[in-house]
């Protein structure tokens, strides 16, 4: 496959991506899914036999799977809303463009959405037990 840093910037904060080909192992699929995002680096071009499972207007290849013994997702399912919070604080304006922050802080912070982390840890449990 291949990575490039994205022209369409940083994706930082809660972001919903679709879930495009629902598979066995997650339970209690949704069309949607919220992940905490913190990226400018995209997937490109698929690698061999990597199908996409989710996918968003901003990250075209965010969820794959490749046969039945790799996942991999672009958004970071193992942060939670601190330590999301602290990179935001961390890099904002010296990184990550402050429209950017303050966007992804408008989205926590005021809206108050949260990513669907334990729905994503039974999902990646699930892909690695069923095997």
């Amino acid at each position: 496959g291949q990575v490039v840093k994205s022209d369409k910037g940083w994706g930082v904060g809660v972001h919903n991506y679709r879930i495009d080909e629902p598979q066995p192992w997650m339970k209690s699929v949704t069309d949607e899914v919220r992940i905490y995002a913190f990226h400018q680096d995209q997937v490109v071009k698929l690698p061999p036999q990597a199908r996409v499972f989710s996918s968003s207007e901003f990250c075209p290849n965010a969820g794959l799977f490749y046969g039945d013994s790799i996942i991999s997702v672009q958004a970071h399912p193992e942060f939670n809303e601190e330590y999301e919070l602290a990179l935001l604080a961390m890099y904002s304006g010296n990184v990550v463009p402050e429209k950017d922050v303050d966007l992804a802080l408008e989205r926590i912070q005021v809206a108050g959405e949260k990513a669907d982390t334990q729905m994503l840890a039974e999902w990646i449990t699930e892909f690695f037990i069923s095997r």
